[in-house]
C-alpha cells in the first residue's frame, strides 16, 4: 500500500494534501512552532500563516506552547471565518517508560485536548524512539517502551485523536513495529534535506503507506545547504531564494514539510513555495548532490 497524493490547487484551503492511510487529509505544508512561547508572538505567527493560506499547525509537548496554540487559534479563526475543521493540528509527545505508558499517555492526550481548547487533534506523533529516562543502551527497555506506547495510541478513541504516526523513527524501527502494530503509521517525521535524502526509509514508507514529512527541511538555515553550488544554481534559474528550492523539493516530491519561522514575511514567503515548479532535471540533481549529512538528529534518536 502507498501513500495516496490529493492535489488541490486552492491555497486558501491550505495547499495541495495527501490522504494518508488513516483516511484523513493533510496539507503537504504547515506552520512549525517550535521556539514561539511568547502569547504575542504566536498570535502574530498563526495571525500570518491563517493570512497566507495556512490551514496546519505542528506543536508538540517539548516545545511547550500547546496552549499559546490553542488560544491564538481561538482568537483567530473566527477573524478569518474558520472553524475548528478548517485546520489540521498536529502535537508530539515524548515516549513514557514501557511500565508508564499505558495509564500515561491518555492522560497526555487529555492535557493536550485541554491546552489546543479542541475536542480531538488531527494527528498524533511518538517523538523518538526513546524515553528520556531510558539509557541509549538499554535495547530491551527501549523496545518495549515503543511497542507499549504505540499501542497506547492505538487505544486512543478516533473520536479524540483521528491518526497517529512516529517522529524521528528509522527503518529498524518501524519493521519492528510490523511485529505488533494494528494500526500503521500514517507519518514518520523526520529530518529530510538535499544534504540527508534518507533513500531508505522514503522506500520503506512508501511502500508500507507511511507518509513521510521534513519537520526541518531548510536544515534551520545551514549555510553548508543554501549556499550548495546546486541549490544556488536552481534559485538563480527560477529566479527564487534558497529556501523556497528546498521546501519545493520536498514538496515536489509528496513530503510534507513544517517550516518553522515567527517571521510574517517568512511564514508568508515559505508558503508560496507551493507556486515553485522544480523540473524533473532539477530534482535529480538535488537527488544526487554527493553529501549525506545530518544537521540535527541526535544520537538517542538512533537506539535500537
Amino acid at each position: 500500500m502507498t501513500a495516496t497524493k490529493i492535489l488541490k490547487n486552492q491555497k486558501g484551503e491550505g495547499g495541495s494534501k495527501v490522504l494518508l492511510n488513516s483516511g484523513h487529509l493533510i496539507p503537504l505544508i504547515g506552520l512549525g512552532t517550535y521556539k514561539i512561547v511568547d502569547q504575542t508572538l504566536m498570535d502574530s505567527s498563526v495571525d500570518a500563516a491563517l493570512k497566507c493560506g495556512y490551514r496546519f499547525f505542528d506543536t508538540a509537548k517539548l516545545y511547550q506552547n500547546e496552549k499559546q496554540l490553542g488560544n491564538s487559534l481561538e482568537k483567530l479563526l473566527p477573524k478569518y471565518g474558520l472553524n475548528r475543521e478548517d485546520v489540521f493540528l498536529l502535537t508530539k509527545f515524548s515516549p513514557f517508560p514501557a511500565e508508564k505508558a499505558s495509564e500515561e499517555v491518555p492522560k497526555l492526550i487529555e492535557e493536550s485536548l485541554e491546552n489546543l481548547k479542541t475536542n480531538y487533534i488531527d494527528l498524533v506523533l511518538i517523538h523518538c524512539p526513546k524515553p528520556d529516562e531510558n539509557k541509549n543502551e538499554d535495547k530491551e527497555g527501549n523496545s518495549a517502551s515503543r511497542k507499549i506506547n504505540w499501542q497506547a495510541l492505538e487505544n486512543l478513541s478516533e473520536e479524540k485523536v483521528h491518526s497517529i504516526g512516529v517522529s524521528n523513527y528509522e527503518v529498524c524501527h518501524l519493521e519492528e513495529m510490523n511485529k505488533y502494530l494494528n494500526k500503521k503509521p500514517a507519518v514518520n517525521q523526520i529530518e529530510f534535506h538535499p544534504h540527508f535524502r534518507r533513500n531508505e526509509i522514503r522506500e520503506f514508507c512508501k511502500n508500507e503507506g507511511i507518509h513521510l514529512q521534513a519537520f526541518s527541511p531548510m536544515a534551520r538555515q545551514q549555510p553548508e545547504l543554501l549556499n550548495d553550488p546546486v541549490v544556488k544554481r536552481i534559485t538563480e534559474e527560477h529566479k527564487t531564494t534558497p529556501q523556497k528550492v528546498l521546501l519545493s523539493f520536498a514538496i515536489s516530491q509528496g513530503i510534507g514539510v513544517v517550516p518553522k519561522s515567527s517571521n510574517p514575511e517568512w511564514i508568508c514567503s515559505n508558503f508560496d513555495s507551493l507556486d515553485l515548479k522544480l523540473t524533473d532535471k532539477d530534482l535529480d540533481e538535488l537527488n544526487n548532490i554527493p553529501i549525506n549529512k545530518n544537521y540535527i538528529r541526535p544520537t538517542p534518536w538512533l537506539v535500537l
